[in-house]
């Protein structure tokens, strides 16, 4: 089978991107010939050129025709169909926000997924027939997150932040410090982006993360608590595991601002034996394998039941291009300078998102220093309140003798 995967980006690790190159590693270790296009190719792309997968950046170098195309996000699957009008395709909504995750206005699309009952909505609400949308949940790869060798301790000694977002960061600095808990920070939101995350929620007992993230976390046997800077959803625990895995443990559980009292409730909230349980859950219902097994079994039907000379009418094609042509791109020459200044806008965004991490890391590291010297200083005075005790004993030895 030629299956052609589509992403808006393969620039850096973040959350489609390691989904679509999961895939495509077990697709291809299955046999199956697999390319993955994104427009937009970074360091990333590397990476997963370098475990034997086709990447490509532009779809004129798409060796014949694929069989079926696997899309991510409008405009990358839009030009896949447009390259290849004759093929059928499944796709698959990841954002309940995102700008490009609408679905793209194409007959050649004979399946919809939707990662959680969220980004469903989302579907409905945009027009989509709710009997159209199936819910395809994201999954771990267990090979790479195998579980921790160690049970987690009764309190946690430990934790790690890995949000998607730097606005909540503080507060969780603060929550660790108030609780006497080392942490780590990595991630995007930080600027400190990670490659052996594995590694990393294996030696950590708490981890602070969303969505699959989270559920990376959750299969190693790590507490996980969710928070970003969209939203706080508290600890996740074998009693709202369901209604997590339903959400994709992301924006629709995010309802509450995070505060600090939140974040220490839930840090108070640490059970490693219900963890224990969680991770056991994840592990038996999440493993990448069984959706691997059921998108093959997506593909061959959608792939069996698609007729070209019944299902393609290259009138109804035509009239499909020119509507998406029409919502999709600038329409004249007085666009250019107003996408160039909203890139003017994104770059600087970015600039001073990087000084706020790289602040927020110096932060941390002097609240660190700072709990330290406040122990050395504690640690001093007990021992002056020592020796004062003993020559008041001695004094009043002196006056009674």
């Amino acid at each position: 089978m030629k299956i052609l995967f589509t992403n808006i980006q393969l620039s850096h690790r973040s959350g489609t991107e390691i989904v679509v190159r999961d895939l495509a590693q077990r697709f291809g270790e299955a046999g199956h010939e697999v390319t993955i296009y994104a427009p937009a190719l970074g360091e990333f792309a590397n990476e997963v050129r370098s475990d034997d997968i086709r990447v490509i950046d532009d779809l004129r170098e798409f060796d014949g025709v694929p069989d079926i195309i696997h899309g991510h996000h409008t405009l990358p699957t839009a030009e896949a169909i447009i390259a290849f009008p004759s093929v059928p395709a499944i796709w698959v909504c990841h954002g309940a926000q995102s700008w490009f995750d609408q679905l793209p206005p194409f007959t050649q699309v004979r399946r919809i997924f939707a990662v959680d009952d969220t980004c469903r909505s989302r579907l409905v609400t945009e027009g989509v027939a709710p009997e159209r949308i199936d819910i395809l949940p994201n999954a771990v790869d267990l090979r790479r997150f195998q579980t921790r060798t160690t049970p987690l301790p009764a309190r946690p000694a430990r934790a790690v932040s890995l949000v998607k977002h730097s606005g909540p960061i503080e507060l969780i600095v603060e929550a660790c410090r108030v609780k006497g808990i080392p942490l780590e920070l990595h991630g995007h939101g930080v600027g400190r982006p990670i490659g052996d995350i594995e590694r990393v929620f294996a030696e950590n007992d708490l981890v602070f993360a969303t969505a699959r993230t989270a559920l990376e976390a959750m299969a190693v046997g790590a507490a996980v608590i969710l928070v970003d800077g969209r939203g706080f959803g508290g600890l996740v625990t074998s009693r709202n595991f369901e209604n997590g895995r339903r959400l994709n443990f992301g924006l629709g559980l995010l309802k509450r601002d995070p505060t600090l009292e939140l974040l220490i409730g839930a840090i108070e909230d640490y059970d490693p034996l219900d963890a224990a349980v969680v991770s056991k859950k994840v592990r038996s219902e999440a493993g990448l394998d069984c959706l691997v097994a059921r998108l093959e079994g997506i593909y061959s039907s959608t792939i069996s039941q698609w007729r070209p000379e019944r299902d393609f009418n290259r009138e109804t094609f035509r009239a499909e291009q020119i509507k998406f042509n029409s919502d999709w791109l600038p329409r004249t020459q007085a666009g250019i300078p107003w996408m160039e200044e909203v890139q003017r806008l994104r770059n600087q965004a970015t600039e001073l998102n990087d000084v706020l991490a790289r602040r927020t890391i110096e932060l941390s590291d002097r609240s660190i220093e700072l709990s330290e010297c406040k122990r050395v200083v504690r640690s001093y005075e007990s021992a002056r309140s020592v020796r004062f005790a003993r020559k008041l004993r001695q004094w009043a030895r002196f006056w009674r003798g």
